[in-house]
């Protein structure tokens, strides 16, 4: 340990929370938080307990404390930092003897696991239950990736989910198809496209040289430097076959010219792409496509039947050799490109406890284990600090999968081969595909309990193309849904996706090799979906719920697409879901809020409504984390919600690390269905920090008369913080973040609260709250809730801290009032024995905590002092004291607002019955009138706080509310008529759904 300098710091001791009540239970307007002596480096508050790195006192020695309920432990060799990162609702990771581990704030407790560790438990379960489904199959495990955890960049307690992306396409061959329009346009009389030579060529052109050529204009004399004529009278399919010489005779790659949408272009398929690269300019009358698709979906044809067989099998063997692909977990090898496959079972035999394999490093991999290193494990044996050098558990309880996955990971982590585990003979095995033996080279020794079994492949045949390389398990199951690449006459035209490159290329000019392709451009199947600590997962690339506006022959129309990968409407519209959460990643207690990106396809020629691409548009998906119905046995979400990203449009720009160097994001949020990005504004030494508050709606769009889901910019309020009026000259985003990251907090119930120049406050929605007067010298805060709270700092010479969180231990002969009867059901805080002596006449003994009197309840602070008039925190749960020192119970009105005392005086919060009726108390007591969101369901109460059932009219709107209070939507059936009410529970009137008509009353005729 560090001993420190000794410092003189003031102390005033507060112990219980304790506010006037012209206040609420948690806003205590200007309340000041008293001095107290310690040196903190860092500190994380939580719920009645905190734990801090430094000391407590005017000197002391650098510790990490853990706090709770008067007692303060030291945690050995424990290490907290500014940026130690929460983990769910009561973790932190701590430095635990120069190892990660998590530190449990509810029990004092290492867990003895990092959060690594339960990622890879997180991993391990969900394949488990993916590999059931027929939506992922059996071969799921080489192609899941678990990716980004959702919180905050600032870090808070809450759920953890994890995204999660299965992609199908990881391990494929690939190439890329260019397609060249030499008449996409006709402004110029002359063209030019400017090549790069290719490596190995000799040309008297250079190394880089601009083609230019006329399709329009007939000179047999005007031609290039090697005779090549340049001119072609209109002929665009002769002036394709000039290019397409050009790209084979000067760049190097086979060009062929075909006919798509009715007029020739040029197609090239390589391995790499080549506009930017070998095409490396062109003017603006030329068009070029850059595509991906699978290699085993290109099929190659040879023009000349008598040679068809050779033709095709060197094309395929051509095709499927030439690029391995980066797989989830390193390199893996294409089917067609496999030789041998190996299979390892670890529980062959099942004589030793412990067993062992020997495995070498892979080229350009870097381990602490070394160039080759012998891997021990138990299958049996259950002793979770039992743990590899790197900190991962040896053993699995009797789990046999689990070790399995264990030893994968290790070879495909050290080894760097693609490894899965599967099922084989009713027993899980590893499998590794590969284009070298690896038994005796890579696996070089194993214990005699495991045995590996190396199969050497046969080669292609005119059978076996290659193309099966979507199911590695070498089962008939395929990786996700089947997609049939069926032979095609020998045609030009084009249809579902493919495309056929013309033979007729030869115009006295040899530019044919000989086949030409039919190219599907079809690729397996992408999933994205969510998963929690708790095994719960969600498939999110089912369910769009996009309400499309669209223009087609003039005509403005809507869609409503359900499902994405679907067709919709008279244009066979598809929504293809191609990216999630790359923009946008948060979530509140009901919902998980993401950006997707979607692109549309149809047979008609439309044009999307505010395109945030040619055809594409941003999303944010509005996710219910409730589990819905199953989609080929996978789970789906309750609900999702599409919202237009653009109908806000400066929205991507907030959440941009950095705008200006004025403005800054840092950090995005959400809660009660609203999302809040955190940003920073320099501008001139203001140094505030701003609150954009979006929120989400289904409005009417004036200009194309149809309503639109989007979001919007609700309000955004800023506040200054404690560096108000400095000059930052750092315009570095992360060192900004940095920078600003002391002086908020969000807490865990996704609430913003901001340190300033000798205050606290907090985030209402609307504006900023004055909560705290503080010390100048505090610098740093962190916040669990409003009543949780600890903020500490220093002004070079003096240090100090500050907190909410109660500092006093119970004495010996004081217990909790809760097993005390005596007329009140107890109130969970302090109290006095039942002795005769500790009840009087409105007076009490001198003592600290709850004493029970004739009058009722009292309390009393650690000095003996009778509180009176305010509210008071005890044990986590707040009471009243009226003016003469006695608890409350019943409603209470305090500055306006209603709040309930139970029976025992702590304040009520959620759902609270009386009589016949109920009410809804907000998390800080208040009672909530109008619309409240409770669990994803929406309820209206009245002005009394009352409840509402049935029929209400609100802001000129009408809506229903069951017998249990939750909002109506879809299809109601009310007496004897029915109505529709749409997904914000508006009552649709003089209106169609569906095809059916509804009146001005909002009946069905």
């Amino acid at each position: 340990m560090i001993k420190r300098v000794n410092k003189i710091i003031t102390l005033v001791t507060i112990t219980t929370i304790v506010t006037t009540l012209s206040s609420s239970p948690i806003a205590f307007a200007s309340d000041a938080l008293k001095e107290k002596d310690g040196d903190f480096n860092a500190a994380v508050a939580y719920s009645n307990k905190y734990l801090y790195d430094g000391y407590r006192g005017t000197d002391g020695e650098e510790q990490t404390i853990y706090y709770n309920n008067g007692k303060y432990n030291e945690l050995g060799n424990s290490d907290a930092y500014d940026d130690s990162i929460k983990y769910d609702n009561r973790y932190i990771e701590l430095d635990n003897n120069g190892k990660e581990d998590l530190f449990n704030l509810q029990t004092g407790k290492f867990e003895g696991e990092d959060i690594e560790d339960q990622k890879f438990d997180i991993r391990r379960d969900l394949v488990k239950k993916l590999k059931e489904t027929n939506r992922y199959g059996s071969n799921i495990t080489d192609y899941l990736k678990l990716g980004d955890r959702i919180s905050s960049n600032k870090g808070s307690f809450g759920d953890v989910w994890y995204k999660y992306t299965a992609d199908y396409n990881y391990g494929q061959a690939i190439k890329y198809v260019t397609i060249i329009n030499l008449a996409a346009n006709s402004n110029d009389e002359w063209d030019n496209i400017t090549l790069k030579k290719g490596d190995g060529i000799t040309s008297d052109f250079g190394d880089s040289y601009q083609f230019w050529f006329s399709v329009t204009t007939n000179d047999p004399t005007n031609k290039e430097t090697d005779g090549i004529e340049k001119t072609y009278n209109g002929d665009i399919t002769a002036a394709s076959k000039y290019i397409a010489k050009r790209l084979k005779d000067y760049c190097g790659y086979d060009a062929e010219v075909t006919t798509e949408n009715g007029s020739p272009v040029i197609q090239i398929i390589s391995d790499e792409k080549l506009e930017g690269t070998v095409i490396t300019g062109h003017n603006s009358d030329i068009s070029i496509e850059s595509k991906m698709a699978l290699a085993k979906n290109i099929q190659y044809v040879s023009d000349d039947t008598k040679n068809s067989n050779d033709a095709v099998r060197d094309m395929i063997a051509d095709n499927y050799t030439s690029k391995t692909v980066e797989s989830v977990y390193g390199t893996t090898t294409t089917d067609s490109a496999v030789k041998y496959t190996t299979t390892i079972d670890i529980n062959a035999k099942t004589e030793h406890t412990w067993r062992n394999i020997n495995l070498k490093k892979g080229d350009g991999i870097t381990s602490d284990f070394g160039d080759s290193y012998q891997f021990w494990f138990s299958i049996s044996d259950s002793d979770l600090s039992n743990t590899d050098s790197d900190g991962q558990a040896k053993t699995y309880n009797g789990d046999v999968e689990a070790a399995a996955e264990y030893i994968a990971g290790r070879i495909r982590d050290y080894c760097g081969y693609g490894a899965q585990v599967i099922e084989q003979d009713g027993k899980p095995v590893i499998q590794i595909k590969s284009d070298t033996k690896i038994d005796g080279n890579i696996i070089i020794s194993y214990d005699d309990n495991i045995l590996v079994k190396t199969e050497e492949n046969s080669s292609l045949t005119d059978e076996d193309d290659g193309g099966n390389s979507g199911n590695s398990s070498g089962e008939d199951t395929p990786s996700g849904p089947e997609i049939d690449n069926e032979d095609s006459d020998n045609n030009s035209e084009t249809n579902s996706g493919e495309n056929t490159t013309g033979s007729d290329t030869n115009n006295g000019e040899e530019t044919s090799s000989g086949t030409h392709a039919i190219i599907n451009y079809d690729k397996e199947p992408i999933y994205y979906g969510f998963v929690n600590n708790s095994g719960k997962y969600m498939d999110v690339s089912k369910f769009a719920n996009i309400k499309l506006i669209y223009t087609v022959n003039g005509e403005t129309k809507t869609e409503k697409i359900e499902k994405f990968g679907e067709k919709y409407g008279n244009e066979n519209i598809v929504a293809n879901l191609t990216d999630v959460g790359s923009d946008l990643l948060t979530q509140d207690s009901t919902y998980i809020y993401v950006s997707a990106n979607v692109e549309f396809t149809s047979d008609s020629d439309i044009n999307i409504a505010y395109p945030d691409g040619t055809n594409s548009k941003k999303y944010i998906l509005k996710i219910s984390k409730a589990v819905g119905d199953k989609v080929d046995g996978a789970d789906t979400p309750k609900e999702v919600t599409a919202y237009e990203m653009n109908g806000e449009s400066d929205f991507l720009s907030w959440i941009q690390p950095k705008l200006s160097d004025d403005w800054y994001n840092l950090d995005v949020c959400a809660k009660n269905g609203n999302i809040y990005v955190i940003r920073f504004n320099k501008d001139g030494g203001n140094n505030k920090i701003q609150v954009n508050q979006v929120g989400f709606e289904t409005v009417r769009d004036d200009d194309l008369k149809v309503s639109r889901n989007k979001i919007y910019k609700v309000n955004d309020p800023s506040i200054e913080t404690r560096i108000k009026g400095q000059k930052l000259t750092v315009t570095d985003a992360g060192e900004i973040r940095n920078l600003i990251r002391p002086y908020y907090s969000i807490d865990a119930e996704g609430n913003l609260w901001v340190l300033g120049l000798k205050k606290i406050y907090e985030f209402n929605g609307n504006g900023f709250d004055e909560k705290y007067t503080i010390p100048a010298k505090i610098t740093n805060l962190d916040v669990y809730d409003g009543n949780n709270l600890i903020a500490w700092g220093d002004n070079g010479t003096e240090y100090g801290y500050v907190t909410n969180i109660n500092e006093f231990s119970r004495t010996s002969d004081e217990k909790d009032l809760g097993t005390e009867n005596n007329g009140n059901e107890g109130n969970g805080g302090e109290g006095s024995t039942s002795d005769k002596d500790n009840t009087s006449s409105d007076e009490s003994v001198i003592k600290s905590g709850w004493i029970k009197t004739k009058s009722g309840w009292q309390f009393f602070d650690e000095l003996g002092k009778q509180v009176k008039n305010s509210w008071i925190k005890v044990n986590e749960k707040w009471y009243v004291i009226d003016e003469n020192g006695i608890m409350r119970t019943g409603w209470i009105n305090i500055s306006g607002k209603w709040y309930y005392l139970n029976s025992d005086g702590s304040m009520a919060t959620g759902w609270m019955q009386e009589g016949s009726s109920w009410y809804y108390l907000q998390s800080d007591g208040e009672m909530s009138t109008g619309w409240v969101n409770d669990d994803g369901n929406w309820y209206y109460l009245k002005e009394s706080g009352e409840m509402s059932i049935g029929w209400i009219s609100n802001n000129g709107n009408w809506y229903h509310l069951g017998t249990d209070g939750s909002m109506s939507t879809g299809w109601l059936k009310y007496g004897k008529h029915w109505y529709y009410l749409d997904e914000n529970g508006k009552m649709l009137s003089d209106a169609t759904m569906n095809g059916y008509k509804l009146g001005t009353d909002g009946v069905l005729i």
